[in-house]
């Protein structure tokens, strides 16, 4: 049977060392010489997972920028258009890491070493989405902003708007009529 019970953990200290905890007996692992080799190699891999994730979110990050949500300005004589998008993101990610030894049942012996086992998992997913809302243009005579309109959304309200409204017409045309009596 493994103990799924937590033995140790290694928490990451923002300034980039580690730091390592106390067991679930309150025992401190650093006394144990083979847990050290074991923490360093964890540690190892645990920064290289940390590496990617950080890698992955400047690369999302990257996308919803301010950049990303005004264009390149455009010139045309003494006109200047700018175009404006709306960005939205999500991001959403988790990792486990965790570890366990083997435990024996009441009256069996050791046929040998405790077998020990380590593990670690971790995912992830995010979106951005955007999407051109207006243009700014620029002139001598001012500064005015053009909002982009989007016939097909603007279509899909005024059908939705409609069947809700047909429904409860029908509704309230079959609705019994209190009599006087």
């Amino acid at each position: 049977m493994v103990d799924i019970r937590r033995r140790y953990c290694l928490q990451r200290i923002f300034l980039g060392g580690w730091q390592v905890c106390q067991n679930h007996k309150g025992e401190n692992r650093m006394n144990d010489e083979s847990q050290v080799s074991l923490e360093d190699s964890e540690a190892r891999q645990i920064d290289e997972t940390i590496h990617v994730v950080q890698e992955t979110i400047a690369k999302f990050l990257e996308a919803a920028d301010v950049d990303a949500v005004y264009g390149k300005p455009v010139q045309n004589g003494e006109t200047l258009i700018l175009p404006a998008a709306e960005v939205l993101s999500g991001l959403g990610f988790g990792m486990g890491y965790g570890g366990g030894s083997e435990q024996l049942e009441e009256g069996e012996a050791a046929a040998g070493p405790t077998r020990r086992g380590v593990g670690g998992g971790g995912g992830g997913g995010g979106r951005v989405f955007s999407r051109p809302v207006a243009v700014v243009v620029a002139t001598p005579q001012g500064v005015r902003v053009e909002p982009v309109i989007d016939v097909s959304k603007l279509a899909l309200a005024a059908l939705t708007a409609a069947g809700f409204m047909f429904g409860m017409l029908v509704k309230m045309t079959r609705l019994p009529r209190p009599t006087a009596e």
